[in-house]
Formats: C-alpha cells, structure tokens, sequence
C-alpha cells in the first residue's frame, strides 16, 4: 500500500488546474484510486491561475504545456435582456460566458476573478451555470469549472454577476485549459489570459442631477412621473430597466418638451436610459415608493 503513496501524490500536484478529486479503496491490501471528478485549482488548491494582478500574471502555463491545438477563451457579458454590453449599471445583475475552445484535446476547464480599480473584489458571483463552480481565495470570489467539459469544440460556462455600487470600471481576468486526459501535465495546452473591461455606465452618461435643463420630478413617486428636457426633441426614446437588467417599458416620445409616464412596477429602484433624437444619451435613476 505504501509503494503507491508517492504516486498518488504526483498524481494530486502535478494537476495543477484540472485538479483531480480521488479516493482510495482498501480490497485484500491492494489500493485503486478512482477519479471521481476534476475541480478547479481555486476550490482544490486555492490557487489563482487567471493571469490577473493577484496571480502576478500567471496562468495554467504554469504547469501544463506540450500541445498546440489553438486553445484559446473569451468572455462575454451580457444584460438582463441578453445584449452583449461593454459597461455596467451599479447593481444590476448580468450573465457572464466564458468560451473555451480549441481544434483538440479531451478536457476544458477555467478560471476566472473580477476587479474593481484597487484589485478588491468587484460586484459578487452567483448561481454557477453547469459544470462550474463559485469558490472563495483569501477574500475573493472566483468562478471556475467544477468538472471538466468533453464537448468537441468548445464550451461556454455561465455565472450571474451582481455589478458593484462603487463607481470603478471592473475587469474580469480568465485563463482557460485544455487537457488530454493522461492525468498529468504534459500534452495539454494553456490559453492565454484574457480580460474584459466593464466602465461604469454612470460615469459616461450625463447624470440627471448634474444637468440643469433636465428635470425628472417627483423622484420618488408612486410609479407617475414628468421628466422637462429643457427643450423640444424630435424623438425621444425612455427604456426604463430594473436592477436585474431586465427591460420593463419602452416610452417614445414625438416633438415633446415634457414627456409625462407612469409605470407599474414594484416598490425599488429602476434606470431610465433615454436617447435623444440628437444622440444625447442620459442614465437616470428613479424610485417608485
């Protein structure tokens, strides 16, 4: 029994992302060791391998090379609606993808964290999709794969993101593997480390409370409200969004100077986008009590 410990531990730290849960059965003195499932490097060994800041750069190339099957991983965020987005709105809570792909190999995996300015911790994760997982290093979240993907191709794992109510722009770091299953390090190829960048929506759209000619009013209010643009515009357009992103009403609105809406929703805090016929775009929130 003794002569197949030093195995089993190459075995656990030579897998050093596609990490490897096992146990061992004892049947007349002879040890097996079944691979029950492959976890992710953070909830395995609390190791950061996303090539972000608190990595210092390093990813799953670290240990696992030998292979050119063009891996590669991309992310992508969207809203409650399912668009694709580039910025975010305090608070509100989006879907982010995760693609691992390459011509080759037989098990994806992935990591990934999200940062506010100061590398703290940016928004909160929430219900993993398939095959991933939420676990926590030192005071961050991350997201990874709770098992390994054999789907030919690529893989998309998903997560909900909670959007932080600080006013930083947010990067999401990630690195992808791709193994070949022979249960070590070699013949498996590392992604590169990707980020995205989301910038705070508040901070590049014109803030109602700081536009004189513009007035919404009462705010809060029992769900009626009179927005005076200070001046006529051909066309206006009011998408009014909640916290979860999801799109409750469109207002359109023809040559108006002081556009009156009600809306009927529940008590909280919604986002009114609105575009002007001369692309003027403005981010507001308002409050139904």
């Amino acid at each position: 029994m003794t002569t197949k410990l030093p195995l089993l531990l190459s075995l656990i730290l030579s897998l050093s992302f596609i990490g490897f849960k096992s146990y061992k059965k004892l049947n007349t003195n002879t040890t097996y060791v079944h691979i029950l499932k492959a976890g992710g490097v953070g909830s395995l060994l609390g190791l950061d391998r996303t090539g972000s800041p608190i990595s210092g750069g390093i990813n799953c190339g670290q240990c696992h090379s030998g292979a050119i099957n063009n891996a590669a991983i991309s992310i992508t965020a969207k809203d409650g609606m399912g668009t694709v987005v580039t910025g975010y709105i305090p608070g509100a809570i989006y879907t982010l993808e995760y693609n691992v792909s390459s011509n080759f190999g037989f098990a994806r995996g992935f990591q990934s964290v999200l940062l506010d300015g100061t590398n703290a911790q940016a928004g909160a994760l929430s219900s993993p999709g398939a095959g991933t997982t939420i676990s926590t290093i030192g005071v961050r979240q991350y997201v990874e794969h709770s098992t390994p993907s054999f789907s030919a191709g690529s893989t998309i794992f998903t997560t909900s993101w909670t959007a932080p109510t600080g006013m930083s722009d947010i990067t999401i770091y990630a690195a992808g593997i791709v193994g070949n299953g022979n249960n070590a390090t070699s013949g498996d190829e590392a992604t590169n480390s990707e980020s995205l960048t989301l910038v705070n929506n508040t901070l590049n759209t014109t803030v109602f409370e700081l536009v004189d000619s513009i007035k919404l009013f009462p705010n809060p209010s029992n769900g009626s409200f009179n927005l005076d643009l200070g001046k006529n515009y051909k066309e206006t357009t009011i998408d009014i969004i909640d916290v979860n992103g999801k799109l409750i009403k469109t207002i359109n609105a023809y040559n108006e100077k002081t556009i009156r809406f009600n809306i009927e929703a529940s008590t909280g805090l919604y986002f009114a986008k609105i575009k002007t016929s001369s692309n003027e775009l403005v981010t507001l929130k308002l409050s139904i009590k």
